[in-house]
C-alpha cells in the first residue's frame, strides 16, 4: 500500500485572516476618529488640524515673548541699579577727593631791629596769594596779609625777597638780588634761587638789621 502524501496547507485561509486583521484596524482607528470628530468631511477635519497647530503655535509664542519682557524688564531694572551705583560711588570719590586748596598762615616773629616784639600775620594761598612780597616798599602789594612791609628798615631793600607757595604744598623763599642779602637759619642764601623751607620747624631768617622766626600753619 503506498505511503499516504501530505496536505498542501493553503496560505489563503492566512492571507484572508490577515487582510481582515488590518481591515478591523482601520475601521476601529475610523470609529475613533469618528467618535472624536463626529461626521466630519476630510477637509473639515485637516482644517480643524491646522488651526489647532495654530493655536498651539501662538500661545507658545505669547509665552515665549512674554518670558523674553520679563527677562527684558530684569536686565533693565538691574542695569538701572548699577547705573544709580556708579554715579553714587563716582560722586562721593569726587567729594573725597576734592581737597580745600592749599593754605598757610605764616606767622613772622620780629626779635631784633627796629620791629622787636611785634608779631606779623600772612595769608599764603594756591587759590589767591600765592607769593608773598618782603621789603621796605609799601606798595600794596606788600601790605599785610598779603605781604610784609618794613619801611623802619633801612637796611632792607625796597624788594628783599619772596615766599612762594607752589601746587606740590612747598614753601620756598627767594632773595631778589637785595642789597644785603638774606640768611636762612645761620646761612645765607644764593640771590634769584629758591630756598627750600620745612613747614614744620621754625625758620630763623635774618634782613637787613631785622631777625625774624617764621612758623607756619595749616589754614
Amino acid at each position: 500500500m503506498p505511503p499516504r502524501q501530505k496536505r498542501k496547507v493553503s496560505t489563503r485561509s492566512s492571507s484572508v485572516s490577515s487582510r481582515e486583521s488590518a481591515s478591523k484596524r482601520r475601521s476601529a482607528s475610523i470609529a475613533s476618529t469618528t467618535s472624536e470628530y463626529g461626521n466630519m468631511t476630510v477637509r473639515e477635519y485637516l482644517t480643524k488640524c491646522l488651526n489647532e497647530a495654530v493655536e498651539k503655535v501662538d500661545a507658545h509664542g505669547k509665552k515665549a515673548i512674554e518670558k523674553f519682557h520679563a527677562e527684558a524688564d530684569k536686565a533693565k531694572k538691574t542695569l538701572e541699579t548699577y547705573m544709580i551705583e556708579t554715579e553714587d560711588k563716582g560722586e562721593s570719590e569726587e567729594v573725597e577727593d576734592k581737597e580745600e586748596p592749599l593754605k598757610y598762615i605764616v606767622k613772622v616773629k620780629c626779635t631784633k631791629g627796629y620791629y622787636s616784639g611785634q608779631e606779623f600775620k600772612i595769608n599764603l594761598s594756591i587759590e589767591d596769594n600765592p607769593i608773598c612780597y618782603i621789603g621796605r616798599s609799601s606798595g600794596k602789594k606788600y601790605k599785610l596779609p598779603k605781604g610784609l612791609s618794613l619801611p623802619k628798615d633801612p637796611e632792607v631793600s625796597t624788594t628783599h625777597a619772596e615766599l612762594r607757595l607752589s601746587t606740590d604744598g612747598k614753601i620756598t623763599i627767594t632773595d631778589v638780588n637785595s642789597t644785603n642779602g638774606t640768611i636762612i637759619n645761620g646761612t645765607t642764601i644764593k640771590p634769584r634761587k629758591a630756598h627750600l623751607l620745612t613747614t614744620d620747624t621754625p625758620t630763623e631768617m635774618s634782613i637787613g638789621s631785622s631777625e625774624l622766626t617764621i612758623t607756619f600753619e595749616r589754614a
